[in-house]
């Protein structure tokens, strides 16, 4: 089952250092190009309304077709080989994903957080629609798209936060997860729990009713959200400019601190070792 689990551990496929084979740098940059993407979109859309730039429509919403289809070509690599199952997550292999520890959650919450990004596409694209035709006043209907673009981006934000804490579930199953004492020691992981092979492979969403759930989710969420509208208002306003450097640097710095504070936060909880990974412990 464990074996299952790790199926698409890309170090299967490449010589024992794990920085040396090319496939291993392939596929960081693609998932490399993925994050940027994500973290550019969201720049043009929640760093712009919170920046105060207004650039023209078109060039938000050619912008963001071309960042789609960016996102869309790694998105496809990323589901196939970056999956925490060794089957590709997909609803049409439901109940062969029944047998995998937490194949079917997973492919659940992944496809929630693909749904959301269909739900996008079709907004952006009724907005281009109006646009086209001139339906709507251009002021007004920047306004919704950058307002409902911040919306749903937070959202898409927060489901790949369960995404990866349930990716983490599954690449861990049956040990504990890291923030709950299954971290790796001189002796080998801890916190293992015995399970019976009679026992059907998990595949709910109990954990969800978990308070160091949702801390887990809620740290990696505010992580996300604080590196791409750093990185995305960077960006925005490196392509727009007209912005107010007061207001700019106020926004920088509370990104900043907030992906800061949420870091610190999240080292004790995500590093997979016993000793806190602090130079000091080398």
């Amino acid at each position: 089952m464990l074996g299952d689990a790790r199926g698409h551990d890309v170090a299967q496929h490449l010589d024992p250092e794990l920085l040396t084979g090319w496939r291993t740098w392939l596929h960081l940059t693609i998932q490399w190009t993925h994050l940027v993407a994500f973290a550019l979109w969201l720049g043009f859309t929640a760093g712009t309304l919170l920046l105060g730039i207004m650039p023209r429509l078109d060039h938000l919403l050619y912008s963001s077709w071309i960042l789609f289809l960016v996102l869309l070509a790694t998105g496809t690599y990323n589901m196939e080989w970056s999956a925490g199952i060794s089957e590709t997550p997909s609803p049409l292999l439901l109940p062969l994903l029944e047998r995998i520890p937490y194949g079917v959650t997973y492919t659940v919450v992944l496809a929630v957080k693909l749904a959301l990004y269909v739900l996008i596409l079709l907004f952006t694209l009724f907005i281009t629609a109006l646009h086209l035709r001139h339906r709507v006043d251009e002021t007004r209907l920047r306004k919704i798209f950058l307002i409902c673009g911040l919306s749903l981006g937070m959202m898409i934000t927060l489901m790949t936060a369960v995404v990866l804490f349930y990716h983490e579930v599954a690449d861990l199953w049956p040990t504990r997860l890291h923030s709950l004492g299954g971290v790796m020691g001189p002796e080998g992981p801890r916190g293992q729990n015995p399970v019976s092979p009679a026992i059907p492979s998990p595949n709910d969403f109990l954990l969800l009713a978990s308070r160091e759930t949702w801390i887990n989710i809620g740290l990696r969420w505010v992580h996300l959200l604080g590196f791409g509208l750093w990185l995305g208002g960077i960006g925005v306003a490196l392509v727009f400019g007209r912005v107010s450097p007061r207001r700019f640097l106020m926004y920088s710095w509370i990104v900043l601190i907030t992906q800061g504070l949420s870091g610190i936060a999240s080292m004790d909880r995500w590093t997979p070792f016993y000793l806190p990974p602090y130079v000091r412990n080398l």
